[in-house]
């Protein structure tokens, strides 16, 4: 467990509404937090511990007994190497940038993905390698999605980043799978049922998980010739070339069986 925060929270009587409220941050973002789907940036860690009232260390048990000064966690420039590793180790950003993902594709298709700082670093090291040694495909996590591009189709890839206080909000807002394909740069999109299992190791490919198994295939690098299977929430079936897709957006709160899309959490 990188962080402690649902406990904290749930100790201290606060609801999820109301302790995302005193971050300046949304619902869906602490649960993201507080299920370990995303990383918890240095700077939210600094204003919990604030907020909270209680150590750094207390936030963040894999710390041990190792004491880091708030002055320092405020420069990174200030912090050791030791320190650094010991942080991104326990899934704390400590990069203060907003980085983000230019993405021009060959079909004339232009995105933009908001994008941490893990993401970012491993991203940029998948990007390096020579064409011989690069996946045909590759998966990451934006705020809100979970997207596998095709590294053949991709023209170009830029990273960009912002400094500043607070990144606009991004909030999900339906079920929606979106598939590029090579014949289009517009989208088909599906509506779908929410994942409601992980993937187990004795019964890898049922429904409950079929979203996972479609990122898990990607990530195995298919075979041009090979199908992805995606069911709508209809119960109807689609299957799709994997040579054919440039992009595929699965909603976050989709794939993982631990989120749910709500604006508002109730109080626990």
């Amino acid at each position: 467990m990188a962080n402690n925060l649902k406990f904290i929270r749930e100790s201290q009587e606060l609801s999820p509404a109301t302790l995302a409220a005193l971050m300046c941050i949304s619902p869906f973002e602490l649960q993201k937090i507080e299920q370990q789907v995303t990383p918890l940036r240095i700077r939210d860690a600094i204003k919990l511990t604030e907020l909270l009232e209680i150590s750094l260390n207390e936030l963040i048990p894999g710390l041990g007994t190792v004491e880091i000064p708030e002055k320092l966690l405020k420069k990174k420039y200030l912090l050791s190497k030791d320190l650094l590793t010991l942080l991104n180790e326990n899934q704390v950003d400590t990069d203060p940038k907003y980085h983000y993902l230019k993405m021009i594709f060959n079909n004339g298709l232009e995105q933009h993905y908001d994008i941490d700082g893990f993401e970012r670093a491993r991203l940029y090291s998948i990007l390096q390698q020579n064409h011989s040694d690069a996946p045909s495909f590759f998966v990451f996590n934006t705020s809100i999605s979970r997207v596998i591009v095709n590294l053949e189709s991709l023209s170009l890839c830029q990273f960009l980043y912002e400094v500043q206080k607070e990144r606009k909000l991004v909030r999900p807002t339906n079920n929606n799978v979106n598939i590029y394909l090579k014949c289009s740069p517009e989208p088909v999109s599906y509506s779908v049922m929410e994942d409601s299992e992980s993937i187990s190791v004795d019964s890898p490919y049922i429904l409950d998980s079929q979203l996972q198994n479609i990122a898990q295939e990607a990530e195995s690098q298919p075979d041009c010739g090979d199908r992805l299977c995606l069911q709508d929430e209809d119960g109807e079936m689609v299957f799709i070339t994997w040579r054919d897709v440039i992009l595929l957006e699965i909603p976050l709160h989709c794939i993982e069986p631990n989120l749910t899309l709500v604006t508002d959490l109730k109080r626990v």
